[in-house]
């Protein structure tokens, strides 16, 4: 990851409005962080999965899990996998992550090193009717609410 993109990743997950500390659904996943290091490949392997298995919780997940673990590779390695699945991208459209001026205001600045920003959002709203049979209004709203920021670069 750029190192643009890297700080602006942490400002995302910095101002993430997560709630409380690591639950048991999150468990697994700060165990694969804190615990990188041992076995590097196993906990690539492992995050991946979890990643695709449940793609929008695994984002909540994610971000309580940066924002306790200890800095580290387990850290970075997940940072990164967020960024190349999208899953910032994701993020500004979850309302539990981000009010919704936040997330504008995160688009906006987001626009800056990602190009193809608005183009992503609008991919978000297809996604959505492709894994769920339809839409979900109030996300697409939010989507359709960021991606004018991402325009007005």
């Amino acid at each position: 990851m750029e190192r643009c993109a890297e700080q602006l990743f942490r400002e995302f997950v910095e101002q993430a409005q997560v709630d409380g500390s690591i639950n048991a659904k999150d468990k697994l996943l700060d165990i694969l962080v804190t615990g990188f290091e041992t076995n590097p490949g196993q906990a690539q392997r492992e995050m991946r999965r979890l990643s695709e298995s449940e793609p929008r919780s695994f984002i909540s997940s994610a971000f309580r899990v940066l924002k306790a673990a200890p800095e580290g590779s387990g850290q970075v390695y997940l940072r990164e996998l967020l960024w190349e699945n999208d899953g910032g991208i994701a993020c500004l459209s979850e309302p539990t992550l981000f009010p919704l001026d936040r997330a504008v205001q995160l688009a906006r600045n987001w626009a800056r090193v990602e190009p193809t920003l608005s183009l992503k959002l609008l991919q978000l709203i297809f996604a959505d009717e492709r894994q769920q049979g339809g839409v979900d209004i109030a996300r697409t709203r939010r989507i359709l609410a960021d991606e004018p920021a991402a325009l007005a670069r």
